[in-house]
């Protein structure tokens, strides 16, 4: 599968790896590239909110890992012929691998599934901020009242997608 991003999100060993030695730096470059939005528009915010979506998916996968797997993903992204292979690389990489499956795919997994109202609001919120924007301005922008921006920022109501 294809995010918005054309990241490959696989669930194979292969696409496992292929997000640890490119996807991780991607993702970081694709938010750091729309952090100040001037010019709103449908496509970046999907582009952004995908980008905050598997970052935050990433960090989860992250706070799994042990000292000894995050090692051994160093190495696979990163390593040269020069460099030693970790103890139990195989075996680590793999666990690591199983970690990254729970992470993505057996939570609540908003890249296959319906995004929740609360998550929504939480994305909503950053990109306003990330774009030093007031709640006020934004409710000017989309011609809502200050309190309705409130309401999604906190998920206790979902935008209207007319």
């Amino acid at each position: 599968m294809r995010t918005i991003l054309n990241f490959i999100i696989k669930s194979d060993f292969d696409g496992f790896k292929l997000y640890i030695k490119k996807q991780i730096g991607s993702v970081k470059l694709e938010l750091i590239k729309h952090k100040h939005i001037e010019d709103i528009n449908p496509d970046r915010l999907d582009r952004y909110a995908t980008a905050l979506l598997i970052e935050e998916l990433g960090d989860i996968f992250l706070s799994l890992l042990s000292t000894e797997e995050k090692e051994c993903l160093r190495y696979l992204a990163y390593h040269s012929p020069k460099n030693k292979e970790p103890n139990n690389y195989s075996k680590l990489t793999r666990s690591a691998y199983k970690k990254r499956l729970s992470a993505f795919y057996k939570r609540s997994n908003v890249v296959y599934k319906d995004i929740s109202i609360s998550r929504l609001g939480k994305m909503m919120k950053r990109i306003r901020e990330d774009a030093g924007m007031s709640a006020k301005r934004t409710a000017d922008i989309l011609e809502v009242d200050r309190s309705t921006i409130s309401l999604f920022e906190r998920g206790r109501r979902a935008p209207s997608l007319n």
